[in-house]
Formats: structure tokens, sequence, C-alpha cells
């Protein structure tokens, strides 16, 4: 019983985000879909690209672009993107490796992963 609970809770979707500075303000971009924000600060950033990515799924999975998901979730971002992300991601792993901890990386930038969870349509939230 205890598993059969278990696998009905919402599971999260991890998107892979890159977060970086640009003079005065800060950009924000998802690998997944191909999303980009812009903000004044690194906080608005990843609050802004977090509620772009959950609408942008609401509206693929259930809402009004419902019939054009499979383009929608099969979207990607940049090529220049993805050399930022793993650039960061290996400047990180040797960072870490020597020692050295995040706050000392290239330019501002970091990635993370920005957590989307999901309840299958046939199991109530709750």
């Amino acid at each position: 019983m205890a598993n059969e609970t278990k696998s009905r809770l919402p599971f999260p979707l991890l998107v892979r985000c890159l977060l970086e500075q640009n003079g005065n303000y800060w950009q924000a971009f998802s690998l997944e879909f191909g999303l980009a924000v812009q903000a004044n600060t690194k906080q608005e950033a990843k609050r802004k690209l977090e509620i772009m990515i959950y609408s942008y799924l609401f509206d693929a999975l259930v809402g009004e672009d419902r019939d054009h998901a499979e383009e929608l979730l099969r979207r990607r971002a940049t090529p220049s993107v993805y050399v930022k992300y793993y650039a960061c991601k290996a400047i990180g792993a040797i960072e870490s490796l020597i020692g050295r901890g995040r706050h000392n990386g290239n330019q501002g930038n970091c990635i993370y992963n920005e957590p989307v969870p999901l309840t299958p349509a046939a199991c109530p939230a709750e």
C-alpha cells in the first residue's frame, strides 16, 4: 500500500538553467524549452524564469497550446547557451577539485536545476 501511494505522488522534472550577469542586468536561460528572461537582480531573473517555465508547461500540456505540445516540449536552447552552461559546469567541477568555492567562478555565471513538480492527470493533486 505504501508503494502504491508513493508512486501516485507528484515527481519533479528538472530543467537545466543558466544564469549570467550581462552588464548591469541578469539573464536566465533554460536548456529545455529555449526560454530566456532578463532582470535587474539574480534572484528576480531566477524567479521570472521559474514562472515562465511553469506557464510554458501548463500551456503546452493542458492549456491553449496543447495541440502543439509535441513541438513545444522538444524545443531547446541555442547552441551558445549549451556551450556556456557546460563551460560553467566544467569550471565548477575544476574549482571543486582544487577546493575553491563557486563564488570564485567565471563572471558571475552559474548553473542550476529548476524542479517542476508534476502530477499525473489521473491523480488528484493533494
